[in-house]
């Protein structure tokens, strides 16, 4: 915008009439006076004389007067010039800050002069037209928009500046893309210094949006109207701006209430409401009005006669352009008797659920006691096998190392023989020199010498190796304890050599050390077969677990507080994941291969140690090994089915010549 001066204001004019009142006669013009009414003596020269005199003093009184004037004049132009100069100043910052409001205010803001010509728009209405303002000033709006339009808002121009009032109001607009447009519009007449209009100033804005909004909740509310005629709903209504409220005649009849005994406020709706059902509902309508998540929730609402009854309320928002939720309505249904009948069922299926896992955990049970049965008679059979082996090993061992032991003592004397005939190796040679050579030549042959310096050292090696077949089988019948029927004290520790020794074999074919830390245990009542059935079930899946060059800790100590003993195997090995940790007892689980474990060993070994008044507790991290506690009192309680259950006398043991090892879980 030019920025231009007003025109310098005329300076006023000075007065060049003198005063025509008479002025005091100056004191040096007395003596001329005198002197001049002296020489002239004549009454008409002497008045003359006066009279010039006087008139000369006007005269020097009169300019004096008008040079003080003059100077209080220039003082006066100076100091409105300089006021003038700052109103300027203030006027074209103000005018400065016009501009910058008007150019940066969202609304479309233009001037017209009294011919309807543009002389100002700015720069969002430059915009929408698509044109620059040098394009669009002096123009009209025939320029701009259709003939009808453009009639249109020339007589809304023509009306505020006849009327000169502010008119506002909504109106189509046609963007430069020819879309034509709801804008709300405000019209204000432009006034010269004098107060005559000269030309009329628009700001409109796009309301399309929100009358779009408005016009879809108007006929959402139309089609909800129709919907509700035929329902048995309730409706509600309320305005978040006012919190005014409104309860349809339905509402309230489905609470007993008649239409003047339920006030129309939001408070009444949360006095009714059930005190557990605040919370939730105001968390649903939360969401609903800043996420916009479907509002339904079910409630409870107190009826006039006291009791409360169960609705399902359904509601939608109304957003303005700004994102504001500024209104909000729905419908409650009447769900009470679904939710006490709901309740019923829920309580059925609950008493259902309970006897099916009643039924189930018997089923389980039985199961389980079923293959204990199983697994206790393939045990007995197996213990009657050890049995028999051991009985049919023992008695040829007997007469073997009876043999081997008179093959010993007579190899002995056969030896010391053999030494007296050769210290008669000369007289041979003396007498029969042929049969000397034939004796020599086959001592030679079989190196009789070696055969005597190593035929006692195999004897004795035989009677090792008899004497550990003799601790092989005293070690079986030791470990299913064939000879005991009844619970018995023993020494686990023994229990736990001859499980070690028996599964000596198979650690080593795995490369597994085995340590033992026994401590000494005082002695424990029990069935010795099944609790070296449950070490040996430990052992076996510790050492399944373990890479090559792993170690197994079998250890035992006594618990003097508790009164019992506690065994812990320990293994180094890839450790039991915590997803599965929980289900390593339950009957049938296992991690092997289909055929190579059946998901017994651990489940019977926890009954055992159950029977026997005592727990078994895992404690792994995968990867870093596991560790099995068994904890058994001094004296199991009195259980008869400990004996029913399982036989005593039933063993297992993980060599391939007996039985496959027991599964791991791991």
């Amino acid at each position: 915008m030019n920025r231009r001066r007003p025109a310098p204001r005329p300076r006023p004019a000075v007065s060049r009439t003198a005063s025509a009142s008479p002025m005091p006669m100056p004191m040096p013009m007395l003596p001329l006076l005198a002197q001049l009414t002296l020489h002239y003596e004549q009454p008409l020269a002497l008045a003359s004389i006066v009279l010039l005199a006087a008139l000369l003093m006007g005269a020097v009184l009169a300019i004096r007067m008008l040079r003080q004037r003059a100077s209080r004049l220039r003082e006066e132009l100076r100091a409105q010039s300089l006021q003038r100069d700052r109103a300027e100043d203030a006027w074209l910052a103000s005018e400065a800050f016009y501009h910058s409001l008007v150019e940066n205010l969202p609304q479309n803001i233009f001037r017209k002069d009294a011919q309807g010509r543009f002389t100002f728009a700015n720069r969002r209405f430059c915009a929408s037209l698509g044109r620059t303002l040098e394009e669009i000033q002096g123009k009209t709006d025939r320029d701009f928009y259709p003939e009808a339009l453009a009639e249109k808002y020339r007589r809304d121009d023509l009306r505020v500046m006849r009327t000169g009032e502010v008119v506002e109001d909504v109106e189509a607009h046609v963007t430069s893309e020819g879309e034509i447009r709801r804008v709300q519009v405000t019209k204000s007449p432009l006034r010269d210094p004098s107060g005559r209009v000269v030309g009329l100033q628009c700001i409109f804005w796009d309301v399309t949006e929100q009358y779009r909004t408005l016009e879809a909740l108007a006929a959402s509310e139309e089609r909800f109207a129709l919907a509700v005629r035929g329902t048995n709903d309730g409706l509600w209504d309320w305005d978040l701006r006012t919190n005014d409220t409104y309860y349809s005649p339905r509402f309230k009849e489905l609470l007993g209430f008649g239409e003047d005994e339920f006030p129309h406020r939001i408070e009444t709706f949360l006095e009714y409401l059930h005190p557990e059902d605040r919370h939730p509902v105001r968390r649903a309508a939360a969401r609903h009005l800043k996420d916009r998540e479907p509002f339904v929730v079910e409630y409870r609402l107190r009826t006039k006669t006291g009791p409360y009854r169960w609705f399902l309320a359904r509601g939608q928002a109304v957003w303005d352009e700004s994102g504001r939720p500024i209104r909000m309505a729905g419908s409650i249904s009447d769900i009470h008797d679904r939710k006490m009948a709901e309740d019923l069922l829920r309580a059925q299926n609950q008493l259902l659920q309970e006897m099916a896992q009643s039924e189930r955990r018997a089923l389980e049970e039985r199961e389980q006691a079923q293959s204990r049965m199983v697994e206790s008679a393939k045990l007995a059979g197996l213990g009657q096998l050890v049995a028999g082996v051991a009985h049919e090993i023992n008695n040829p061992l007997a007469f073997v190392g009876n043999n081997v032991a008179v093959l010993q003592r007579d190899l002995g004397e056969l030896h010391q023989l053999l030494r007296l005939y050769r210290t008669a190796d000369g007289l041979i040679d003396e007498h029969a020199p042929q049969l000397a050579a034939e004796i020599r030549r086959y001592c030679e042959e079989i190196d009789v010498d070696y055969t005597l310096e190593n035929l006692g050292g195999l004897l004795q090696r035989t009677r090792d190796g008899l004497r550990r077949i003799h601790d092989i089988v005293k070690d079986l019948r030791v470990f299913a304890r064939l000879d005991e029927g009844e619970l018995t004290e023993v020494d686990l520790n023994s229990g736990i050599e001859s499980s070690v020794n028996i599964i000596l074999g198979y650690a080593k074919k795995q490369q597994v050390e085995i340590i033992r830390e026994l401590g000494e245990l005082p002695p424990v009542q029990c069935h010795a077969a099944k609790i070296n059935q449950v070490l040996m079930n430990l052992i076996v899946n510790a050492i399944d677990a373990c890479e090559p060059e792993g170690r197994v800790i079998i250890r035992s100590r006594s618990c003097p507080g508790e009164e019992g003993v506690r065994i812990e195997v320990i293994d180094d090995g890839c450790g039991i994941d915590e997803t599965i940790r929980d289900r390593i007892f339950d009957p049938f689980f296992t991690t092997k291969p289909v055929g190579i474990g059946t998901g017994l060993g651990l489940s019977i070994s926890y009954g055992i140690i159950q029977d026997h008044g005592g727990t078994i507790e895992v404690s792994s991290q995968p990867g870093e090994g596991s560790c099995f506690t068994i904890r058994l009192p001094l004296r199991p309680p009195s259980r008869p089915s400990l004996k029913a259950a399982e036989p005593a006398g039933s063993a297992s043991s993980p060599h391939p010549t007996l039985a496959s090892p027991p599964e791991s879980p791991r």
